[in-house]
């Protein structure tokens, strides 16, 4: 399962473990010293109190944390990296995942699925040797006491038996020679084996005691190079106290300055605030006139529109008093016919009245 999980775990694996905060702080600051880059920190501290959730594990898979062999000081970090991640035996991706935060990993390291994300590919020859070296270290060397003591007893197994077949040898005894000697072939033979392993584990520390060796070699290098720069920047802070010295020195020729030039200021903004006030006065004229102006531009226009109605008025008049005139002669005219109507109608009933008065003598006689 290590394939597995070390690609699952690939994010995490440039990050540091420490005890608590104080050391976390103390790497920064060596870091930020030696100009060294960034890191990232796991803090044991911060999960001693941590309880993995309870997460519902498909039947055909098995939780990743029941599969890590570690520390009990980083078992709740381990817990809290892996509560949430299953491992199935296939390389077949499940149909349905229904916990969103479910991780599902291929024994095999070639996918890792999760609800609505799919990542996987090749697996690489070097994948699965990344985490738990530490721990293989410790393991080898437990191995190899183990070997050493089993040595031990096989050798002292082989002793007895070559003693038993020198016994048997001057007994004569054929047949239990024979035993003796298979007994002791086996026996050599696993001694031979144990030393092989014995030695593939001795060059395979030998090999990590070399790049021990570097890696202190290196730090060494780094410390030299931190004390450089510690001696670079006890010169720099003395050239920063000269500077001050200096500063401190000019102090009283810049105080003046700093007066004079407070003055000039003060000058300056009093200059500035009438300026400004000549210049609102300006504004304000320049407003009041622009509305002068607009009021006059709308007076003309009023007035020419009243010359316009006045012309226009004028002229109905002129029509108005010639028809007035043309009434008035009309209206003589109709006078001049009444008169000359009015003597005809008297004439006309002077006429009747006399033709009636003649009739009613007429009838008289009658």
């Amino acid at each position: 399962y290590r394939v597995a999980i070390e690609n699952y775990l690939e994010p995490y694996l440039n990050y540091y473990v420490v005890k608590d905060l104080d050391e976390a702080q103390a790497a920064i600051r060596l870091l930020n010293k030696a100009q060294k880059g960034k890191a990232n920190f796991f803090i044991l501290d911060a999960f001693k109190d941590f309880q993995s959730p309870a997460t519902l594990t498909p039947s055909e898979a098995k939780p990743a944390v029941d599969l890590i062999q570690c520390d009990p000081a980083h078992r709740n970090l381990i817990n809290f990296l892996l509560h949430h991640v299953v491992v199935t035996e296939t390389d077949e991706l499940a149909k349905e995942i229904s916990d969103e935060k479910l991780t599902v990993l291929a024994k095999s390291g070639r996918y890792i699925q999760r609800k609505y994300t799919i990542s996987g590919g090749s697996v690489g020859l070097f994948e699965g040797k990344k985490i738990g070296r530490k721990k293989n270290l410790e393991v080898l060397e437990k191995t190899i006491q183990r070997s050493q003591q089993e040595e031990d007893k096989l050798s002292s197994r082989l002793h007895q038996l070559r003693d038993q077949l020198s016994q048997l040898k001057m007994a004569k005894d054929a047949g239990s020679i024979q035993q003796a000697q298979a007994r002791l072939n086996q026996t050599i033979q696993e001694i031979a084996t144990l030393r092989a392993k014995r030695e593939s584990f001795e060059n395979y520390l030998a090999e990590n005691a070399f790049r021990r060796k570097e890696i202190e070699e290196r730090i060494e290098q780094l410390s030299a190079k931190n004390k450089e720069i510690e001696s670079a920047l006890g010169s720099m802070s003395k050239e920063v106290e000269k500077a001050r010295e200096q500063i401190s020195n000019t102090d009283g020729s810049f105080r003046k300055v700093a007066e004079e030039l407070s003055q000039a200021s003060a000058a300056y903004n009093e200059k500035n605030i009438a300026f400004i006030r000549q210049q609102n006065k300006v504004s304000s004229i320049q407003r009041e006139l622009s509305f002068r102006e607009k009021n006059l531009d709308e007076a003309r226009a009023t007035l020419a529109n009243a010359q316009r109605l006045l012309q226009q008025s004028t002229d109905e008049i002129a029509s108005l008093n010639d028809q007035i005139e043309q009434l008035q002669k009309d209206l003589l005219e109709m006078y001049d016919l009444r008169k000359s109507k009015e003597g005809s109608l008297s004439e006309a009933e002077q006429e009747f009245f006399k033709a009636r008065g003649g009739v009613n003598e007429i009838e008289d006689k009658l």
